[in-house]
């Protein structure tokens, strides 16, 4: 399990006649990043997984801190107007998602989000975005390759090729102005930035009592450092997890759901002994807040995790760690997902073909991620009008889908675990643990597939 959250998308490919131009820039793209990339992994990139598509591991991104002003509203949007107070009044139990960011205008989750409140009652603040270094921790990217003179060279002129290629799209298509927005980084929301708006709404299920504090701790920006890309980027990534955790516990959260995994022989050898301090550092934390429900999803690589082992937080012996593996729609073991030593503390839920939130604005569309991969392309009419061809049929504006993984298991059993922590809010997380498993049926939680009418409020 790289530096990735921890879900299985399948891709289904489109219609036979791809436009020959796409076909040409995926190619290159594949070319291009297969001297990076075992086969492997290539072929693990190629399907989806997510935030495993960049070249080194943990997903790197345009720079979040170098976001123009005029985009800051666009990627950091306003609060839909409530009264903020009642809102935060109405929540029992304080869950926090650490994660990509979430979508907190979603329909599915506006009486969710537990706001950072000003004196008057106005919101200050959602959670985190250690991303862009802000308190509005939404899934959007602002594009930053094409104006940052830092950014590495081929990142940057694909950024531009992609940048005119959404204007000419919109010239023939201005109806997808918003999920085609220029000024977002598109082709890299859609390698996984909407994972964490989908693990939220499946901890609430609707449930207004439930309270979120979400967090963007993945991707990471892309930076200059005087270290390789791969070693930053792991390295940023763990940091930001760290960070995010004793935020949430700054703030009171009874349980956090960590759908997102870091595993040692995925990252370069050189910085094993420091992996080995993450995972120490994460056992102290959670050993230091025993009132805490840590909820962490197993994995999708039909493995076994070790107590202890080179895999984490799944896989850290502690009384309020708890694993998640994830089961089909018939209560057996996912064929992707790992299982876990009976000296870890487990419990698996549904996590395959889940239904749950998307993020408002973003296309849901297999084309945008293979454009992250390009060293950018030629911008010839009939690629123009194909691709704006396929995006009108392809961004049609969703709300919710469909995806599988531990990640979508864990945020089930989060929610299992903020309701049942209502009754008995001073009760230990251990105990609190047990009383969960004492619910399920043979290891297995049972829960009934999620419906956009159970998720809508």
């Amino acid at each position: 399990m790289d530096c990735h959250l921890t879900a299985t998308i399948v891709v289904t490919y489109g219609d036979i006649g791809r436009p020959i131009a796409l076909l040409r820039a995926m190619t290159v793209a594949a070319r291009s990043i297969s001297n990076r990339l075992t086969a492997t992994r290539l072929a693990r990139s190629l399907l989806g997984t997510f935030f495993t598509v960049c070249l080194t591991g943990c997903l790197v991104v345009d720079n979040q801190t170098k976001a123009p002003a005029d985009v800051l509203p666009v990627v950091n949007p306003a609060p839909l107007e409530r009264d903020f107070r009642a809102n935060n009044a109405g929540h029992t139990v304080l869950v926090a998602v650490v994660d990509s960011g979430t979508d907190y205008n979603h329909p599915a989750l506006t009486q969710n989000i537990h706001f950072e409140l000003d004196s008057s009652g106005r919101p200050t603040g959602a959670g985190f975005d250690f991303i862009g270094n802000d308190p509005w921790p939404a899934p959007y990217l602002a594009r930053t390759f094409d104006i940052d003179p830092q950014a590495p060279a081929q990142q940057r002129n694909n950024s531009r090729s992609v940048r005119k290629l959404l204007n000419a799209t919109l010239a023939l298509a201005p109806e997808l102005s918003v999920m085609l927005d220029p000024r977002r980084s598109i082709e890299f929301e859609a390698q996984g930035a909407a994972h964490g708006t989908h693990v939220a709404a499946l901890v609430t299920r609707g449930d207004r009592s439930i309270g979120l504090i979400p967090y963007r701790v993945m991707p990471v920006n892309s930076e200059a450092g005087d270290a390789p890309i791969e070693v930053l980027a792991y390295r940023a990534t763990a940091r930001q997890v760290r960070q995010g955790i004793e935020n949430a516990i700054a703030r009171k959260a009874r349980i956090i759901n960590l759908s997102l995994g870091l595993r040692k022989r995925d990252i370069p050898e050189s910085i094993h002994a420091e992996f080995e301090t993450w995972k120490h550092d994460f056992k102290s934390i959670a050993l230091a807040n025993p009132h805490v429900v840590f909820v962490a999803a197993a994995g999708n690589d039909n493995e076994n995790v070790k107590p202890d082992g080179d895999q984490f937080p799944c896989g850290v012996r502690a009384p309020n760690v708890l694993c998640v593996t994830a089961t089909d729609g018939n209560g057996q073991k996912a064929d992707f997902s790992n299982t876990v030593a009976p000296e870890l503390t487990q419990i698996a839920a549904l996590g395959k073909d889940v239904t749950s939130a998307y993020p408002s604005g973003f296309c849901n569309s297999e084309y945008l991620k293979y454009m992250a991969m390009s060293e950018g392309f030629d911008l010839e009419p009939a690629l123009i009008l194909a691709f704006a061809n396929q995006m009108k049929r392809e961004c049609s504006g969703e709300a919710y889908v469909k995806e599988s993984g531990t990640s979508m298991a864990a945020p089930l059993v989060a929610g299992e675990l903020a309701r049942l922590s209502q009754r008995q809010p001073l009760e230990p997380a251990e105990a609190l643990i047990k009383r969960l498993l004492m619910k399920a049926q043979g290891g297995v939680l049972q829960i009934s597939p999620p419906k956009e009418q159970h998720l809508a409020q």
